[in-house]
């Protein structure tokens, strides 16, 4: 009698057993992984200045002060790197040669700041929206140097140009000067002459925009890779054009038959900053 409760208990204490490992094995495989959440940075860059060619950046315990050849700006959001050491912030610039409002007043255009950093090197993208495209630049930046900055050439002529012609109503581009960095664009009555860093061309019509600052062309472009002997046909092809004013300032986009686009800011007024194609 004695042994067999010894079995009974012995018997009763493994199915219980049994019974745990069993349904510890079922919880298990009923088990449904849980999606990764978006990675947010969390890690805050310290406060401290981060130079380079052509840019300097403040980091401040809630933002920055970024400093550009053309133009100033500030980060409105503390900068966190991800376990990536990227980073991804917002803010805004104010451009030498950018748009300003009817009053003259310059105008803040909304700004992305996207970087990484590796052990006291920063690579920045600063982006921002001017008009209706998105421009971006690169630089290359060390903790505690300081920006070596070249003299901003794209600035308004101290010698007194008329104003273009309001945007109120459709009219004539406004002939004369209209400069930017890597272009310089000749406005006349028939149409338009302009040189870039590696190319020149031609509008063939009349530059007329209408009541929302819109204007269109074509013509022709022509490439220039360097070097060119006489002897050699030039890179000659057609080209379309679109541009948009708002105030004093242009953004011009030629297209060529590669089906290739190029994008140029430009001032009314304004001394070009040409690097000719070598």
């Amino acid at each position: 009698m004695y042994i067999a409760k010894i079995r009974f208990q012995i018997l009763f204490v493994l199915s219980s057993l049994f019974v745990l490992f069993a349904c510890g094995q079922n919880d298990d495989n009923n088990l449904t992984p849980t999606p990764a959440a978006p990675q947010v940075g969390t890690n805050a860059v310290a406060s401290g200045r981060w130079g380079g060619e052509h840019v300097e950046l403040n980091i401040t315990e809630n933002g920055g002060a970024i400093k550009l050849d053309c133009g100033v700006g500030v980060v409105e959001q503390k900068i966190l790197t991800n376990s990536h050491n990227q980073f991804e912030v917002k803010g805004y610039l104010i451009l030498t040669n950018g748009p300003v409002t009817s009053t003259g007043l310059p105008i803040r255009l909304p700004t992305n700041f996207q970087g990484v950093i590796q052990n006291n090197r920063m690579s920045l993208n600063v982006s921002y929206l001017t008009i209706n495209q998105t421009v971006t630049n690169s630089y290359q930046l060390s903790l505690g140097a300081q920006g070596q900055f070249s003299r901003c050439l794209a600035v308004i002529s101290p010698t007194p140009t008329p104003s273009p012609q309001p945007i109120s109503s459709p009219g004539p581009v406004h002939e004369g000067q209209w400069g930017g960095r890597g272009i310089n664009l000749e406005v006349n009555a028939l149409g338009a002459t302009y040189q870039l860093d590696c190319a020149h061309g031609v509008m063939d019509h009349p530059l007329v925009y209408d009541s929302h600052g819109r204007f269109t062309s074509t013509g022709t472009i022509v490439l220039e890779h360097g070097n060119e002997s006489e002897s050699e046909v030039e890179d000659r092809r057609l080209a379309n054009y679109e541009g948009v004013i708002i105030g004093n300032a242009m953004t011009l986009n030629i297209s060529h038959t590669p089906g290739v686009k190029l994008s140029q800011s430009l001032v009314y007024g304004n001394a070009p900053r040409i690097t000719r194609c070598h």
